[in-house]
């Protein structure tokens, strides 16, 4: 990977009207800052071995999620796209997470790990078509 390479992404999340920005890649630092740029908000806690993080703002279902690589693995990816659902549902009032709700969890944790996978391959795709 290369060194603090960055990437950002704007995902829009259409069944729930929301909006999330994923920085894959730089530092925690650098996400903070930009956390601090999009939501207006700090993150209140972080830990320097992090490989995911995600900020929120109590009220707002918009939120933003950092990855330490470019191209993080599917677990980190999984990982962090269940606290995004978690914080759009209890924002929408889908809370908490039962057996009766679980098939609307599992269909947004789908539909954004789909988004997030083809963002982290479009380089890929690109390099095999050239």
């Amino acid at each position: 990977m290369v060194k603090n390479k960055q990437i950002v992404k704007l995902f829009h999340i259409p069944i729930y009207d929301y909006f999330v920005w994923v920085k894959f890649g730089g530092t925690q630092e650098s996400f903070i800052k930009f956390v601090a740029s999009k939501l207006g908000c700090r993150v209140a806690e972080h830990n320097i071995e992090s490989i995911g993080l995600l900020s929120t703002v109590e009220g707002i279902a918009d939120h933003c999620m950092w990855f330490r690589e470019i191209d993080p693995d599917a677990s980190t990816i999984a990982h962090e796209v269940f606290h995004s659902v978690c914080h759009v549902m209890k924002h929408r009032g889908v809370w908490p997470l039962t057996k009766e709700n679980e098939e609307a969890f599992a269909y947004l944790i789908g539909s954004f790990m789909g988004q997030i996978v083809l963002e982290i391959k479009k380089p890929i795709r690109k390099k095999e078509t050239e």
